[in-house]
C-alpha cells in the first residue's frame, strides 16, 4: 500500500490539483494532510473541498488555529495579516459553513 503525506497547501489549489494528479497516477491509496490548508494563497475553500472529496485524513495546522482564533476575535486580524498577508481575509470571507465545521473538529495529531 502506498501512503502520501501533504502539508502546507496554504490555499494554492493549482498546486494541490497537480499533487492530486500525481497521487492518482502513482496509485497512492491513503493520503494524510498535515495542516495549513489556508494562509497565503486565495483558494482555501476549494482546497478543503478537494481534500474532503478525496477522503484525505487531516490534522490542524497553525494557520487553521490562527483562523479559528481570528473568527473568535477579529482584533487579532491585523497582527496576523501584517505577518502572513491577505490570505486570511480570503479564508474568513470564503470558507463555507461545512468547511468551517471541519476545521473546528480537526485534531492536532493522528495516532496510527
Amino acid at each position: 500500500m502506498k501512503i502520501g503525506f501533504l502539508s502546507d497547501i496554504h490555499g494554492n489549489i493549482e498546486a494541490l490539483k497537480a499533487v492530486m494528479h500525481d497521487i492518482k497516477k502513482n496509485q497512492v491509496s491513503k493520503v494524510y494532510c498535515l495542516g495549513d490548508y489556508l494562509g497565503y494563497y486565495f483558494k482555501p475553500n476549494e482546497c478543503l473541498n478537494l481534500l474532503n472529496k478525496k477522503n484525505c485524513k487531516m490534522i490542524k495546522g497553525n494557520h487553521e488555529e490562527y483562523y479559528l482564533r481570528i473568527k473568535a476575535n477579529k482584533n487579532l486580524l491585523k497582527k496576523y495579516e501584517n505577518k502572513n498577508g491577505k490570505g486570511i481575509i480570503v479564508a474568513l470571507r470564503t470558507i463555507s459553513v461545512k468547511n468551517y465545521k471541519i476545521i473546528q473538529t480537526l485534531k492536532q495529531c493522528l495516532i496510527f
